[in-house]
């Protein structure tokens, strides 16, 4: 079972108003996106097939305005900067 979303979908998906709702959570070295549409629950894919990271909530963040999503909550609790977590 595949738990992860690319773009193009995530933008139709958007488009159309299924998303029911989007979340920016906090992940070692950035931020990772998680939405869900119906009972679905999927992560933002890369190009390149493993999970999306963005480097702050600076670039989360417009990335789902972009989008059209304009709600969302932020998760921080398993959150390290790349400062932390290579110390």
């Amino acid at each position: 079972m595949r738990d992860m979303i690319n773009t193009p979908t995530l933008r139709a998906l958007a488009e159309a108003g299924s998303i029911r709702s989007a979340q920016i959570v906090g992940v070692t070295g950035g931020f990772a996106l998680v939405v869900k549409y119906g009972l679905i629950e999927r992560k933002l894919e890369a190009k390149r097939g493993h999970l999306r990271l963005f480097r702050s909530l600076d670039t989360a963040a417009p990335y789902l305005r972009s989008l059209g999503i304009t709600s969302f909550t932020v998760d921080t609790a398993n959150w390290e900067s790349d400062r932390r977590a290579a110390a």
